[in-house]
């Protein structure tokens, strides 16, 4: 019965840790599809420079310096969501590592009590063996 509780705490434990991975994967995913989409960016922004460098009236290069303008105003807008983002995964990490801590520490403290229980068993053993032996 002991070990079949055991068993199942060990495998509760496996699961939850198994969440806990595929969690940080899909973070790991989101920030390589974020890191993605702002080089994209950039690549278009050194377009458009190279776009007004090569214009030759006034209107194309103003054309350009609109163009810019709104390169530069949707990356700032995708910085600062980025950052909000990273805000968030970093307190919903520092919170999941908090509760892994937990975990921890009542892991520790349930194999304590385990090592101690089976200590008194063993000195029940003990003093049984030896109320027979009398």
């Amino acid at each position: 019965m002991c070990i079949r509780d055991r068993f199942t705490e060990l495998y509760e434990q496996v699961n939850r840790r198994n969440e806990e991975y595929k969690k940080y994967i899909n973070i790991y995913n989101t920030l390589i599809t974020t890191h993605e989409q702002l080089k994209d960016r950039l690549d278009r922004a050194i377009d458009a420079r190279d776009g007004y460098k090569a214009s030759k009236s006034k209107k194309e290069k103003e054309q350009y310096m609109k163009t810019l303008t709104i390169l530069v105003q949707e990356l700032v807008q995708n910085v600062t969501n980025a950052q909000e983002i990273f805000g968030k995964i970093k307190a919903e990490r520092d919170d999941n590592q908090k509760k892994l801590d937990e975990w921890i520490l009542k892991e520790r403290n349930y194999l304590r009590i385990l090592s101690d229980f089976h200590k008194e068993c063993m000195r029940n053993q003990e003093l049984r063996e030896l109320l027979e032996g009398s």
